[in-house]
């Protein structure tokens, strides 16, 4: 019965969208514009920032050693408190949960002492 509802002609949704192969990289490429939005509607050039590994110092001078110390030790400080203050509050949830297991436990020895 499966086959009565096959047939050879796929609907056009179906077919798979592929590039033409005449289309290459270098092509593609011309057609992209070289104005971006930006300049198009302002008329005005952006220059954008470039990162590259000249921007980043890879050794500390002496005289920023400092201040890279004093981030360092900041950074841990606050993680450390975000840390000590997760400690407090799982512990207060379980002193919490502790009491009413505990409370609980009182009542039903209570009720099972009123039923004997």
């Amino acid at each position: 019965m499966m086959y009565l509802y096959m047939s050879k002609q796929l609907p056009e949704i179906m077919k798979t969208v592929t590039p033409s192969p005449s289309k290459t990289m270098s092509s593609i490429k011309k057609s992209i514009p070289t104005k971006s939005l930006s300049e198009s509607i302002t008329g005005k050039t952006i220059k954008t920032p470039s990162f590259s590994s000249q921007s980043f110092p890879k050794t500390v001078e002496s005289s920023n050693q400092g201040i890279y110390i004093a981030k360092i030790i900041l950074i841990g400080l606050i993680l450390s408190l975000l840390g000590y203050n997760l400690y407090i509050y799982l512990v207060n949830i379980l002193v919490y949960l502790y009491g009413r297991i505990k409370r609980k436990i009182f009542e039903t020895i209570v009720h099972l002492k009123q039923v004997m």
